[in-house]
């Protein structure tokens, strides 16, 4: 697919929102081999992740784990967490209710 919307402060992580409902929003994610997404929360939103392609490290609310192929996880709202990429990944993230950050504003 074409990723249309790029993060420039997380070295090559590219991001494409695909469908924003009014409660939820499914975004497609490219994390290159080596991307760290350094650890964080999001006090607005919780968030399911499932990766299509590759592998990653997760560290969700202190616990190590690892997603390749047909895996998912979750983490809820004010949960830090953090993501390696082990391989060039792709994943799908559903995140409710949207988070600003990933909806254009009009």
């Amino acid at each position: 697919g074409t990723w249309t919307l790029t993060t420039d402060d997380l070295d090559g992580l590219t991001v494409t929102p695909l469908i924003v409902g009014h409660d939820m929003l499914l975004l497609g994610a490219f994390k290159p081999l080596g991307m760290i997404d350094p650890l964080h929360q999001h006090d607005d939103h919780e968030s399911i992740g499932f990766c299509l392609s590759g592998k990653l490290r997760l560290v969700i609310g202190g616990e190590e784990s690892f997603a390749g192929p047909g895996d998912a996880w979750y983490h809820g709202a004010g949960v830090p967490h953090l993501s390696e990429a082990l391989e060039d990944t792709v994943q799908l993230e559903v995140k409710s209710p949207p988070m600003k950050t990933w909806v254009a504003k009009d």
